[in-house]
């Protein structure tokens, strides 16, 4: 087994010996070592020193960690363009015919090259984050915690690998090294945002939470490699000479996939959604599993942050609903369309984040409810309300529709993820991709949307009139 990853080492070891003797990434990677760091421990100086000077102590606290994700993370943005030309760059430069005719395997081959592009800025962010440290020890004497360090190290690993890993399977697929550049700058966009909301969660002190964030980054890096070696392809990186946006191709791959043998709407009901359903059958059981979890995340959650009982006042809330429901009229389309469009906005976001995550973020949008649902039924039957009266009032009436349409619709986003990061032979990243979208759409058009629409005149018009009819007796 230990042969097998040898290769792997060789690649490393001749591209780092590589880069390092490429002035054009050994300057960046310096001056963000060696003064970046300096400077950023002077601008956290002087922040600190304003927020001590109100007496603010904790918030001194934790400004120091955020910057030190900062200097952390500069560098390992270096790392992006040496990925996104780490397998083009060198077709340009004609560099890379002796190493694809080589006898190694095409993971090893891609493994090497990825662990290579990911190890001179991660080697420059630790040493930018000691000099900072001893920065701001030699400022004002202040000492991090080891466990917030460890933590901080955690963070700006794995975001090194996800976007490294990104940036090697566009690198793969592109033509040129400007147009892997240009692709390569999206990655930047969501990490950025994502720095923001460490940002938040160190200023509240929530680093538990944090973890987390170094979990799923761990989840989506390693799909982005499954991704990479699934579709890296020797014989295409070489004969590829231009990217061509082929709409017509796209189209008809949709198409067909959209229509299947259907030559009317009763035999595309009949034959193709039922077909496409036998082949989301594991991602439909898996997403029901998920669903149950995240309802029982909820359940335990109510008993970490409980809400005091004295906030449960059953007549103030037979009030607030009566309120509430007195704004729908019987059988008024505007408050149907409302909940109809928010639920359908949703899905729409996990579809979105579904692309770039593969699936788990755009699950994560749809178990939210359930995770509500369970969170606040622990309160709600601990002030009386019994157990089957929560369900049968609260969740049934357009949980009866509503629950169905969102596992089919978590079923065919899981299905996009899927469809990413497994190869179809002879085929591209996009055919896989537009294949599953056309699934999606199917179940979304076919089926869910009116499964939705169902729930939201369940849930505009007869769930509150059961809630006040169950508060007020």
């Amino acid at each position: 087994m230990f042969n097998r990853f040898r290769p792997v080492g060789w690649i490393v070891a001749r591209e780092v010996r590589d880069q390092m003797r490429d002035w054009r990434i050994m300057i960046p990677i310096a001056f963000l070592t060696a003064v970046f760091p300096f400077l950023i421990g002077f601008v956290s100086g002087q922040v600190v020193r304003f927020v001590q000077s109100y007496d603010q102590e904790i918030i001194a606290e934790h400004l120091i960690p955020f910057f030190l994700l900062v200097v952390g993370f500069f560098p390992v943005t270096i790392s992006l363009v040496i990925a996104a030309e780490s397998f083009v760059g060198e077709k340009e430069r004609r560099s890379i015919e002796p190493l694809l005719s080589s006898p190694l395997e095409d993971w090893q081959m891609y493994l090497g090259k990825l662990i290579a592009v990911v190890f001179p800025p991660l080697f420059g962010s630790f040493i930018g984050m000691s000099v900072y440290l001893l920065s701001t020890y030699i400022q004002f004497g202040f000492i991090q915690n080891w466990d917030l360090i460890i933590l901080v190290i955690a963070l700006t690993v794995v975001q090194a690998f996800t976007m490294v890993s990104a940036a090697v399977v566009i690198s793969t697929q592109a033509t040129s090294v400007r147009a892997a550049n240009l692709l390569a700058s999206f990655i930047v966009v969501p990490m950025a945002f994502l720095l923001q909301w460490e940002a938040i969660e160190m200023f509240w002190g929530d680093y538990e939470q944090l973890w987390w964030v170094v979990l799923g980054l761990i989840v989506v890096s390693t799909l982005f490699t499954r991704m990479g070696i699934s579709h890296f392809n020797r014989e295409e990186l070489l004969g590829t000479e231009f990217d061509k946006l082929n709409v017509a191709y796209m189209l008809g791959v949709f198409k067909s996939r959209f229509l299947g043998e259907a030559d009317s709407i009763k035999s595309w009901f009949k034959v193709e959604i039922p077909k496409t359903f036998k082949e989301m059958k594991i991602g439909i059981l898996l997403m029901t599993l998920i669903l149950i979890a995240a309802w029982g995340v909820g359940i335990g959650l109510a008993d970490v942050y409980q809400i005091p009982p004295e906030w449960i006042d059953l007549d103030q809330m037979q009030v607030g609903l009566d309120e509430r429901f007195g704004e729908y009229d019987l059988l008024s389309g505007s408050s149907i369309v409302t909940v109809w469009f928010q639920n359908i906005r949703a899905i729409f976001l996990g579809t979105m984040l579904s692309v770039i995550t593969f699936g788990v973020l755009g699950t994560l949008v749809l178990v939210f409810p359930f995770a509500f649902l369970g969170y606040f039924m622990v309160p709600l039957t601990g002030a009386g309300i019994p157990l089957w009266k929560y369900l049968v009032v609260f969740v049934l009436p357009h949980g009866i529709f509503e629950i169905p349409g969102l596992i089919l619709i978590g079923a065919a986003i899981l299905k996009i993820g899927a469809g990413l990061v497994t190869p179809t032979k002879g085929n591209p990243i996009s055919y896989g991709l537009l294949r599953s979208l056309a699934d999606w759409t199917k179940i979304m058009i076919g089926v869910v949307a009116p499964l939705l629409l169902m729930a939201a005149i369940m849930e505009a018009l007869v769930t509150p009139r059961l809630a006040i009819m169950l508060l007020t007796n």
